[in-house]
């Protein structure tokens, strides 16, 4: 299973840290073979780690003090690639053995990468998405929201983070966050829930709330992110799409109609109740089912015809269909889908009452006519112009008139004896409205209620009228007495001072409502009346609807609501209701009490209660006589008193810590009796005897009347507090004393540069003498400087910022010095700039020590720029111009400098100018002609004297520098003893040079005869050169004469020599076959000496061959990696290895080299071969292989535990045939190391060996790094 992971698993040993088993992963992923890595320590995997290292790190391990170690580092690949890995280790202490895990984690790093990278824009992503985002912690605090979540609170982002869920929505709506969140936090996976919160009386919002939980490196929650999409909109929509779908499946199932929807195939898709009825089946058996499946043959043939002529014709078909002596009406059409498919629709309706109703008609009618004429009403038949064409025998009643006489008569010549209608007639309302009116007449003393019905055709013209009289005198003298009872009601109800409605129970609506509610409520009588109760009741309109069923039926009469007026507030109410009748229907007669106030007192005084026993500060409520009434349980906590304890006891009986004397207490009686306030300290005892400090307030508490019934006193422990302040006054007694002895000048100033502190060393410096407390601090300032300081502050007031500065001070005593101050802004705790603090630095000497640092980089700069184009291939004369421009860039020699180089010619004692400066051709000659000889010329005091000599002289090049006073100075190009030259420099007196200045260019002056002197050797080499490459050429024509010789030998050798040594191995051969064993050893002994004589001559001609070759071999130089052929050596090697039970070690990785890659297989072929031979006999053979950089060639080693050698011997090893070690002892032929150092020696490098008898060797060879 370890062996078959797609992680490294490496099992090693304690102490050595020799690696003892991988599995194939880690051979893959490392490119190392199997042999490589078992011979090796897990050194090979980091080169950075060490033994002290690794012992450090998992001695914990070992000792049992952890169970496990799990950290970060890299390793390193055969190929030199190094990749990030996660390792986790444990120690197995039964087999006393590490096992090691390594996790690549290369693709996690470039994640992290990747997401660092996109952090930014995941950020904007959360800021502007629409959703509520917000991350909290395991105190359900917010530590970040997005901008959506500011809008939808209405508050800023710094209002919203730190606060906590309860304290943003209401406990119900935090609850159920809380919830989600919980869930998340418990099972560390994302939790999904759908909430509703109440926001702001806005009513229901429903979200979505996803709780993500945001885990660190080891898995474990730290906070949990929240993102509240609000589906508000997508619920209300799917409860109106499934209130609409079950008033659509209510009405087709309410309906007795046969309603259906067939698909293409006229099978049944959708059908209502009324089919199961029908057929007689569940609606499940009629679904996919058609009518040939349902019906007799002939009736489902009829059906499918009427459905095929529906779906072809694509119109409305209708149908009448017998069925079982019943007559149906059939309505089919097509139904199309918006992705195009097509159905078939309808309904078929029972109409055999229908039908029998028409049969029956005609007997209806004369049971009609006998009915029209028992009416006791007067009822006419009019027809469209209002002539009676039929009256009922109760017109004689009416009348006194037969209904005959009345045929044929207008309706108003009867009723009015007019011939025309009247005014109040309805007659012209009818005739144009088409509608019913009605109104009222009297006659002889009698009231008549007249209605007229129009019947209108199917045209909408009207075809008759009905015309109706009733004698309506009772009950007109009934309304009578009726309006004057309602009248006495009106008043009571209109002029209660209490809010009253009433109230239709049926939808709520208000019918009436009196001043009460019209003042109450804000809206006229009118807008009341227009309204319902469900427009200001809070409740959904299915709450009110319960209630009023509630009051309806008596179960109910007192509730507690909420109701909205017309300003938009919302008002408690309490309110009574109860059922009344009026006219035969049931109402609801409504008294409104408004207990806003009444709710915000109780909810006032509970607010207040919980807030006393919340507190932080102890309160204690006593009566007049200082007994406790009251006490919270932070004074219960503070004194350590159960509440049982206190009540009705004294604080001065069971608090009292004797510190106090009387008077102090009688001070405090004093003052809260006199209705004052008392504050301040007392030192009190609790209950365990411990004293404590409290800081107390007390305060009285007055009835209506003014006199005092209680005292409240409000206690704080401070005694922490007050040991804090008495540490903080004497630690800043130390700061003073501290920032006192300081030599740093350290004030505070306020806006208008005025002086508040300053300490000692700032007072020594500016102000010995007098306060310094409110001197302007700018006067110390020299004046030529103190507007730039001035301004360079005054920038700093109105943007208060720390910030440095550094400017020259006026001292006490008169002296200059350079500070460098370090100044800060100080707030209040508004954030309003208070003062600024400012702590000054003499910096003087640093300044001049940072000029002389300069002037030295200068210096030390021309120099490396002489002594760089020193090495250009350029004559001796243009590198003396340009080191004469070099050093004319420092200061003073950069003003108006002239300089001339003569180098002396000593045998003909005379000076030749060699380079200049600053001299124009005519001046050059002027300067030749007034220094022509040795003996003329200011320079011969240089020779004299041997050393630079400088003067100021007004005429000494007066022809050269038009009669400037001039600094001069002749330095000499001295080497040891002889002078090469002088440099002649001439200055304007203004800018004379100074002694460091004379120093500097002395010291390039020897540097300047050195290069000459090296120039000369140059040219001097240059001719050398060219003779020897004469002599070279007519060598090389020589050698190549001897390599074509020693080839034809090389040839002789390979022939002549191997030739015979075939012949004595093929005959030995033939002998011992034919022959077979000898019976005398001595000769069979002979014969082995001679077969393996013959073998060694012939391996030794070969290796002799191999070295010729060798050495006339070319290099073939490319990029070689040392660490591949150095593990495919060792593959190759794997059997001798084993078999000597050898470790090979690998003690680093070995560097990349130029070089040619079969010349040095063969150097690492012969050392490694050369290492395992010579330590095969000692009981535990162990070989090193590693390298080291040392300056600009790296050493590469091989070393053995074996027997060694005596270094007085060492330089025969790399002879040919030299051998420190006998053919019994070990086989060879003393050519390998020989063709080591000629290929090391071709590649430049060098090979040498270090080694003790007995104790083993160690080989090295160096090749340049690439």
């Amino acid at each position: 299973m370890l062996e078959l992971s797609e992680t490294e698993v490496y099992i090693f040993e304690p102490g050595s840290y020799k690696i003892r088993w991988v599995n194939h992963f880690a051979k893959k992923n490392t490119g190392y073979s199997r042999l490589k890595l078992l011979s090796s320590t897990v050194m090979i995997l980091n080169p950075s780690f060490s033994l002290e290292r690794l012992d450090a790190a998992l001695s914990s391990l070992v000792k049992g003090e952890e169970n496990f170690k799990l950290f970060t580092t890299t390793f390193v690949r055969s190929n030199g690639s190094k990749y990030p890995v996660e390792v986790n280790i444990f120690f197995d202490k039964s087999m006393n053995i590490f096992v090691a895990t390594a996790h690549d984690i290369t693709a996690k790093k470039e994640m992290f990468k990747a997401f660092e990278e996109n952090v930014a824009v995941l950020s904007t992503m959360l800021q502007h998405m629409p959703d509520l985002i917000w991350r909290q912690d395991e105190n359900g605090s917010i530590i970040f929201c997005n901008s959506s979540m500011e809008k939808f609170l209405a508050k800023k982002n710094k209002e919203i983070v730190s606060k906590k869920i309860s304290e943003i929505f209401d406990s119900d709506s935090a609850s159920k966050i809380d919830t989600v969140t919980s869930q998340a936090w418990s099972s560390g996976a994302i939790a999904i829930d759908t909430i509703d919160i109440n926001f702001n009386n806005s009513g229901k919002i429903f979200f979505e709330i996803t709780a993500v939980p945001i885990k660190d490196r080891k898995s474990n929650v730290e906070s949990i992110l929240v993102i509240a999409h609000n589906i508000t909109e997508k619920i209300m929509a799917h409860e109106a799409l499934r209130d609409s779908e079950d008033l659509y499946r209510k009405f087709i199932d309410a309906s007795d109609d046969l309603i259906f929807l067939k698909d293409q195939n006229l099978n049944y898709v959708i059908v209502n109740l009324a089919n199961a009825r029908f057929f007689d089946k569940k609606i499940s058996d009629i679904i996919g089912k058609s009518d040939f499946d349902l019906m007799d043959y002939n009736l489902a043939l009829q059906c499918r015809d009427s459905d095929i002529k529906a779906m072809e014709s694509g119109a409305l078909i209708i149908s009448d269909e017998e069925h079982h002596g019943k007559v149906y009406e059939s309505r089919k059409f097509p139904v199309y889908t918006r992705n195009g498919k097509k159905f078939i629709g309808g309904y078929i309706r029972d109409i055999t009452e229908s039908v029998n109703l028409a049969r029956n008609l005609e007997i209806s009618a004369n049971q009609w006519r006998q009915t029209f004429d028992s009416i006791d009403d007067m009822i006419w038949l009019l027809d469209r112009d209002f002539t009676i064409v039929r009256a009922n025998k109760s017109s004689e009643k009416f009348l006194n008139l037969k209904p005959q006489k009345l045929i044929g008569k207008k309706c108003w010549e009867v009723i009015h004896n007019s011939y025309m209608p009247p005014e109040t007639c309805p007659y012209n309302s009818i005739k144009n409205n088409k509608s019913f009116e009605n109104c009222f007449i009297e006659m002889n003393d009698k009231f008549f209620s007249v209605s007229l019905f129009p019947v209108v055709d199917n045209s909408g013209s009207i075809d008759s009228i009905v015309h109706i009289v009733r004698d309506i005198t009772k009950e007109k003298q009934a309304e009578k007495q009726l309006l004057e009872s309602e009248e006495l009601f009106r008043s009571l109800f209109e002029n209660h001072s209490a809010i009253k409605l009433i109230l239709d129970p049926d939808g709520g609506k208000i019918i009436e409502a009196n001043e009460a509610a019209v003042d109450f409520y804000g809206w006229s009588k009118e807008e009341l009346k227009s309204m319902s109760i469900m427009q200001i009741n809070t409740l959904t309109p299915e709450e009110i609807q319960a209630e009023i069923n509630k009051v309806k039926e008596r179960k109910k009469v007192h509730f507690n609501f909420r109701h909205r007026r017309a300003d938009g507030s919302i008002r408690d109410v309490e309110v009574y209701s109860s059922a009344i009748n009026i006219r035969g229907k049931v109402y609801l007669h409504s008294i409104v009490h408004d207990v806003t106030d009444k709710k915000q007192a109780e909810k006032d005084l509970l607010i207040l209660v919980e807030a006393t026993r919340q507190a932080a500060s102890g309160i204690v409520i006593t009566d007049i006589n200082g007994n406790i009434v009251y006490a919270n349980p932070a004074f219960l906590n503070m004194t350590m008193y159960e509440f049982g304890e206190v009540i009705g006891k004294n604080p001065r009986d069971i608090l009292k810590s004797g510190l106090h004397g009387k008077d102090f207490y009688q001070s405090l009686w004093d003052t809260i009796l006199s209705g004052k306030v008392w504050h301040g300290d007392i030192i009190n005892r609790r209950k365990d005897g411990t004293l404590y400090t409290e800081e107390m307030t007390v305060s009285s508490v007055r009835d209506e009347s003014g006199k005092i019934i209680n005292f409240i006193a409000v206690k704080q422990d401070v005694s922490r507090r007050r040991e804090i302040e008495q540490q903080l006054r004497n630690s800043e007694k130390r700061f003073k004393a501290i920032v006192d002895t300081q030599p740093v000048a350290v004030c505070r100033w306020d806006k208008n540069f005025k002086i508040t502190y300053a300490n000692e060393y700032y007072r020594v410096l500016f102000h010995p003498s007098g306060d310094i407390i409110g001197i302007c601090w700018l006067d110390f300032i020299p004046e030529d400087s103190r507007e730039a300081v001035r301004n360079f502050y005054y920038t700093a007031i109105e943007k208060p910022h720390q910030l440095n500065y550094e400017h020259d001070v006026k001292l006490a005593d008169g002296t200059t010095r350079h500070l460098f101050w370090s100044d800060i802004p100080i707030y209040d705790d508004h954030g309003n700039l208070l003062e600024f603090q400012s702590v000054g630095t003499d910096i003087t000497d640093r300044k001049k020590a940072e000029i002389e640092l300069r002037k030295n980089y200068n210096y030390t700069r021309i120099i490396q720029d002489i002594l760089k184009n020193s090495m250009a291939k350029i004559s001796l004369e243009e590198f003396l111009e340009n080191a004469l421009f070099a050093i004319f860039t420092i200061k003073p020699l950069c003003y108006n400098p002239e300089a001339i180089v003569f180098l002396s010619d000593l045998e003909k004692q005379s000076l030749n100018v060699v380079a200049s400066i600053g001299f124009q051709d005519d001046k050059t000659k002027c300067l030749e002609r007034g220094f022509a000889t040795v003996e003329d010329c200011l320079c011969k005091q240089v020779f004299e004297h041997r050393k630079s000599i400088c003067f100021i002289s007004d005429a000494a090049f007066a022809e050269c520098r038009d009669n400037v006073s001039t600094h001069i100075c002749s330095i000499p190009l001295k080497y040891k003893s002889d002078i090469l030259g002088i440099i002649n420099i001439a200055v304007d007196r203004e800018y004379s040079l100074e002694e460091d200045d004379l120093q500097f260019m002395e010291n390039v002056a020897a540097i300047l005869a050195g290069v000459i002197l090296l120039k000369r050797a140059e040219d001097l080499a240059a001719k050398t050169l060219e003779e020897l490459e004469f002599i070279i050429d007519e060598r090389t024509s020589e050698l190549k004469k001897a390599n074509k010789e020693l080839e034809a030998f090389t040839y002789s050798v390979s022939h002549d020599l191997r030739a015979p040594l075939r012949h004595i191995s093929g005959f030995l051969e033939m002998f011992k076959n034919e022959v077979g064993d000898l019976p005398s050893p001595r000769a069979n002994h002979y014969l082995s000496v001679i077969s393996d004589s013959v073998k060694k001559m012939t391996q030794l001609i070969d290796d002799l061959l191999k070295f010729s070759r060798l050495g006339r071999a070319s290099i073939e130089c490319q990029n070689v990696s040392l660490e591949k052929i150095m593990n495919e050596i060792i593959n190759d090697f794997s059997m001798e290895i084993e078999k000597s039970n050898c470790r090979v070690i690998s003690d680093n990785i070995l560097p990349d080299v130029k070089g040619d890659p079969s010349m040095l297989r063969v150097v690492l072929i012969n050392l490694i071969s050369n290492a395992i031979k010579f330590s095969s006999k000692v009981a535990e053979p162990e070989i090193h292989l590693g390298s080291m950089e040392q300056n600009e060639e790296i050493i590469f080693y091989v070393r053995d535990n074996g027997v060694g050698f005596d270094m007085r011997y060492a330089d025969k090893l790399f002879n040919v045939f030299q051998r420190l070690h006998s053919d019994r002892e070990f086989e060879g032929t003393g050519i390998g190391l020989a063709m080591v150092r000629n290929i090391i020696e071709k590649h430049n490098g060098r090979v040498w060996a270090e080694a003790k008898p007995g104790e083993g060797a160690i080989f090295y060879f160096t090749l340049a790094k690439p």
